[in-house]
């Protein structure tokens, strides 16, 4: 039957939302990204060692609120960008460019605030022309003392307008324990004496007024020229609100780190980093835990240690994050029927003479399942099958009970009882994380 049924009407009109919602975006994000901007100016984090450990956590909780939304418009805008970059990227191929040789952005010339590199380039051409022996003097100047150098008032200026503008940039903008250049104006000042700027030429690259299109295509090709220009620019204002207040945290945690360090709790402030948000604020209600705070700390060392080298997931499906893949660890690969990861103890069944060592929360191994096997699923906290499929009994009945499966993974009853794996629905990996010792099993 063609007629549509009653999911496809429910969902029709939440679809319908969504497009219009999305097709309207450029103009939320206008709307909303001043009062995003003027939520973080509102932030006094110069004076968070004023502040309470109360006090602290209360303007963490409504930063978190404010960087909440500008992270949302800091996801979706970008993905836009990306797809009207796409449907350009197409058009320009029709017409023998590359995307790369486009000039999207030509005349745009806002897009300079949030441009660092051109600012650097003017500096570093302002220093070119300073007096060779000043040169070598700045050099080897602290911040401070170049501020002090007398006769270049106007590239100090300059400096320090561009430090006040950009202040918030740092090695990583996902990670406000890095330090940012506010932090080491320094390292700014080699920024701009060392400065090499890029080698590409934007006035070689073609521009609108270059191509030929006449009629419906140049009225197609404008809507998504100005559709992307318009998100590059919203891209770049968002990336910029979003960086400088995801940044504030640094400073209201690491108040809480020197008072932390004040009750001897731990040894700078800066170790307040290796800590999680509830565990701080555990400490803050109820004192330190039975094990102690250092030794807590240096547990959450060795594992950053640990998993520095780890390849991350190219997708994370859900709110939940995926397991940590140590690449040192062996793994059996299979096809994912039934999503979710689960860590836990294996359970190899091969009969019915197997059931009754199934425990609650065990990986089920099996060769393959039929229907006189669904009671152990109950039980199970993840399935793997050495045969099957999507439509496999195993993995329907995987999927009725909401927990991972994986199908036709080679010799996975090989595995001891009692090993312990993790079982990414996801990928359809089988990470095995340690197998027990003949004592172990007897």
């Amino acid at each position: 039957s063609m007629r549509p049924t009653l999911k496809t009407c429910l969902l029709l009109p939440r679809l319908m939302v969504f497009l219009y919602q999305k097709w309207h975006f450029a103009s939320q994000m206008r709307k909303a990204l001043p009062q995003i901007e003027a939520g973080f100016r509102s932030f006094a984090y110069a004076k968070a060692d004023s502040l309470s450990d109360g006090e602290l956590l209360k303007e963490i909780d409504r930063l978190f609120d404010v960087v909440q939304e500008a992270a949302y418009y800091n996801i979706v805008g970008p993905l836009l960008m990306m797809m009207y970059n796409r449907v350009l990227k197409g058009q320009l191929a029709r017409q023998g460019l590359e995307f790369s040789q486009f000039d999207l952005m030509a005349g745009v010339a806002e897009l300079q605030e949030y441009a660092p590199s051109i600012h650097l380039h003017k500096l570093h051409e302002e220093f070119a022309r300073l007096n060779p022996a000043v040169q070598e003097t700045i050099r080897s100047s602290s911040y401070a003392e170049f501020l002090a150098i007398p006769g270049i008032e106007t590239f100090q200026g300059q400096v320090s307008q561009f430090l006040a503008q950009f202040d918030y940039l740092s090695d990583n903008g996902n990670d406000f324990s890095t330090m940012p250049w506010r932090e080491m104006p320094e390292t700014l000042l080699d920024l701009i004496i060392n400065f090499t700027p890029a080698s590409e030429d934007s006035c070689s690259k073609t521009q609108l007024a270059d191509l030929n299109l006449r009629g419906m295509a140049r009225l197609k090709f404008l809507f998504f020229y100005r559709r992307a220009r318009e998100f590059h620019l919203l891209r770049e204002r968002i990336g910029a609100a979003y960086n400088f207040g995801y940044g504030l945290f640094r400073y209201y945690y690491l108040a809480l780190g020197a008072h932390f360090v004040q009750h001897g709790w731990i040894d700078e402030p800066a170790d307040i980093f290796f800590l999680q948000s509830a565990e701080i604020r555990q400490l803050i209600i109820a004192g330190p835990p039975v094990e102690g705070v250092r030794q807590l700390i240096a547990r959450h060392k060795t594992d950053i240690k640990r998993f520095e080298n780890i390849a991350l997931p190219t997708v994370i499906y859900g709110d939940q994050p995926p397991p940590v893949e140590d690449a040192a660890l062996e793994k059996l690969v299979g096809v994912p029927t039934s999503i979710g990861h689960y860590t836990g103890k294996v359970s190899v069944v091969r009969g019915i003479r197997d059931f009754n060592k199934v425990q609650q929360g065990d990986v089920l191994i099996i060769p393959y399942s039929d229907v006189g096997w669904t009671p152990l699923f109950a039980r199970a906290g993840a399935v793997v099958a050495e045969s099957g499929g999507m439509l496999s009994h195993s993995s329907i009945i995987a999927r009725e009970y909401n927990i991972p499966a994986i199908v036709s993974v080679a010799e996975a009853t090989r595995l001891p009882d009692r090993s312990i794996v993790t079982v990414n629905g996801h990928t359809g990996e089988v990470l095995i994380h340690s197998q027990p010792t003949n004592e172990e099993i007897t």
